[in-house]
């Protein structure tokens, strides 16, 4: 008989607060309702590690697009073998994903998808019952320019398959900045940033390319 096992992590010495500040969409959940205070913990979520040309390649979908909405999180269940045997997959564990609702503005990937399309991608963690979850990468708010890495169920790899757009500029991270020509990258002091990512960022100098060379880049690994 299968069992519903929920994992929460209450690891309170490894809980992020983005600057001391819970992110907006949550806060904008908090002042739907009243709710009690809930412990906010890191992602639990476990991610195969890429390199730029195997995350393209593994990818049914990489798009540019722009946060409509974010969505009220749901919880996932996902069958797993204490054996590491999959036929013995007999146990079940249940986590938070929140589906975030994009305009595609961009398609650099993908044959079933074109600008102007709408697509949900679901990012791992959001508000529970009992503890809010953050996201492995980027949280997403409305408004938010991104590209994404996705698999064809709306779902990525982490920071490492997110890219976020600030003035049509990509900001690279560290899968990424082995396979762009140097010449084409600028820095930028993170402090002096205009973007809603600018809380988000834990690195002093943040890397940019143009999203037209970053696109270039992508497209080339697909040959």
């Amino acid at each position: 008989m299968k069992k519903v096992i929920g994992i929460v992590l209450l690891v309170f010495a490894g809980t992020v607060m983005l600057n001391g500040l819970i992110p907006k969409n949550i806060e904008n959940s908090l002042e739907k309702e009243e709710k009690k205070e809930l412990p906010v913990v890191e992602s639990t979520a476990l991610y195969e590690e890429f390199t730029l040309p195997s995350l393209t390649e593994k990818a049914t979908y990489v798009i540019q697009a722009k946060v409509m909405e974010v969505g009220d999180t749901l919880m996932k269940e996902k069958a797993f073998s204490l054996t590491e045997d999959p036929k013995e997959a007999t146990e079940i564990i249940s986590y938070p994903v929140t589906p975030i609702t994009l305009k595609v503005n961009n398609v650099m990937k993908g044959e079933d998808i074109a600008a102007g399309d709408t697509f949900v991608y679901y990012e791992d963690g959001g508000r529970t019952p009992d503890y809010i979850q953050l996201p492995d990468g980027f949280l997403m708010e409305e408004g938010m320019d991104i590209i994404l890495f996705l698999d064809k169920e709306g779902y990525c790899w982490g920071y490492q398959s997110m890219f976020p757009v600030v003035n049509d500029q990509v900001l690279l991270n560290e899968v990424a900045l082995d396979y762009v020509n140097p010449d084409k990258v600028s820095e930028m002091d993170t402090k002096k940033m205009k973007s809603v990512f600018k809380e988000q960022i834990n690195h002093s100098v943040s890397t940019f390319m143009q999203v037209e060379d970053f696109a270039n880049v992508i497209k080339a690994l697909q040959n």
